[in-house]
Order: C-alpha cells, then structure tokens, then sequence
C-alpha cells in the first residue's frame, strides 16, 4: 500500500496501460472509468489522471459541432434523429431546459413524453375529433397534469 502523493488517500497501484474500459457519467454529475470482468461485475474509478490519453473505440460514437458548441454522443441513428421530424426534433430539444445538448441521448425521457402527448391533444383538438373530451382521456392516461 502507498500514499498516493497530494491526493491523501491510500491505494494498491496496479498498471492502468492497455486496460480497456468504458468512461461513463454517472448520475452524481461526475465521470468515472468503469473497467467490467469476465464474471459482468465492474469496478469504477474515481478520474485524477487530467490528461489522460484515449482512443475512441466505439463505433456509435459521434461528434456534433452546432451554435451550442462540441459535443461527444451517440450516433444519430442511435438518437432517433434521423427518423424524427422537425417538430418531433424540437420538442426533444426542449427537453435539455436550455442546457447543452442532452447528455447520452434523451435528457429526460418523461418530460419529452409530456410534450408529445400535450402536442397531440392540441391536434385533436384544433381539428375536433372529440379532442376536449379525448384528450382528456389521454392526460389521465398517462397522468400528466393542466398547466
């Protein structure tokens, strides 16, 4: 056992060169490196290492470059994005509350939800296919409240 110098803490060192693994963000709002056994269990580790060096293996992974700055996330066939459509793009966009770009894919699955049942009761009712009543039905379906 040593003292890991200026970070205080006590450890067992064994070599991280060519240990692959998979950096994950938890949700705590940190990123940890997660490294799986044979056996499917894992061990995730705190990140001091500021510059570590890595190479991208995965071949879901995706840059995006917009007004909103650089991001690292899936494919966007992954995402859905290619099968959704331009009102559908917005409301899952709406659903990162302003923020960057949802982290891993859809921000808040719930929220995006609402926004899609909300949307589709303004259809039915704006084209009155019983849209008060029906949509009614639908928002106690799936319990989302009046605004």
């Amino acid at each position: 056992m040593i003292n890991v110098s200026g970070w205080g803490v006590e450890g067992h060192p064994s070599e991280g060169w060519g240990v692959e693994g998979h950096l994950i963000y938890t949700a705590s709002g940190k990123y940890m490196f997660r490294v799986y056994k044979e056996n499917f269990e894992f061990t995730d580790y705190d990140l001091l290492h500021y510059d570590l060096c890595v190479t991208i293996t995965d071949e879901d992974a995706t840059f995006y470059s917009d007004e909103k700055g650089n991001r690292l996330d899936h494919s966007p066939s992954t995402l859905g994005l290619h099968e959704m459509n331009e009102r559908i793009k917005k409301l899952y966009i709406k659903t990162a509350d302003g923020k960057d770009w949802a982290i891993g894919g859809l921000h808040n699955a719930e929220k995006f939800a609402e926004l899609i049942i909300r949307e589709s009761i303004e259809v039915m009712v704006k084209n009155d296919y019983h849209g008060e009543w029906l949509g009614k039905k639908v928002k106690e379906h799936f319990g989302v409240k009046d605004e």
